[in-house]
């Protein structure tokens, strides 16, 4: 993914680049697991966060982006991740994903914009709602943005804009947590499950890898422990 670097800080052996980055290209660039790294706790229900898609459309500012990365291939102004991670804005990350992907899957879907037109959305997207789910898509998100298309505006040009980043370069294991933890203070707290969770992470992840045995880690950003307590 590229970046344009606006400034640049040095924290001990890290450095934290102010960036910006093409948003249409950093959601196609987003690794696979980017909901599963460890020390991020799991996507959380927040009703106000689900209104991201009206965002986009009155084109309104996102607030900046905090990802971390082992190495940033920086020329001049100009810089490349190849992998990274979301450290802070995971929430909004994935909505913006599932916004992305409905946004594909309609123009991979042409029917569904004919038979919205000629039946109505609520019906279509009713039909289709297996396959939108199938495509990692969103029903609420494809009914919006087929109420977009059926006012004429396009939808196409939605991630079409830079969004500010942080990028932390070199940050160890440690850092990462506190970080991340210093990020959310004074939001929604994190569980003191998931707090253990992080601290011990390195552990549990050589656990899984070295037990010999039928040795499962259950995880509370995954399943409860009430959940797992009564089962």
């Amino acid at each position: 993914m590229d970046i344009k670097v606006l400034d640049t800080k040095k924290e001990g052996e890290s450095t934290c680049y102010l960036a910006k980055c093409h948003m249409n290209e950093y959601l196609e660039h987003l690794p696979e697991n980017y909901k599963d790294w460890n020390i991020q706790r799991g996507i959380v229900n927040n009703h106000y966060l689900d209104k991201l898609i009206e965002t986009l459309i009155q084109s309104k500012h996102i607030p900046p982006l905090v990802l971390t990365t082992d190495e940033v291939n920086v020329d001049g102004n100009n810089g490349q991740l190849e992998h990274f991670q979301v450290l802070d804005g995971l929430q909004r990350t994935h909505r913006l994903k599932l916004i992305h992907n409905s946004v594909k899957f309609i123009n991979d879907n042409l029917d569904i914009k004919e038979e919205a037109q000629n039946s109505g959305i609520l019906k279509a997207v009713r039909r289709y709602s297996s396959q939108i789910n199938e495509g990692n898509a969103s029903s609420p998100i494809v009914r919006r943005l087929l109420s977009e298309i059926e006012i004429g505006n396009d939808i196409n040009t939605l991630f079409n804009f830079e969004q500010w980043v942080e990028v932390w370069e070199n940050l160890s294991l440690t850092e990462q947590v506190n970080k991340m933890l210093l990020l959310n203070a004074g939001h929604k707290s994190v569980s003191k499950k998931h707090q253990i969770e992080i601290i011990f992470h390195n552990i549990l992840s050589k656990l899984e890898s070295e037990v010999q045995h039928d040795f499962n880690i259950v995880r509370e950003r995954n399943v409860s422990s009430i959940s797992v307590n009564k089962n």
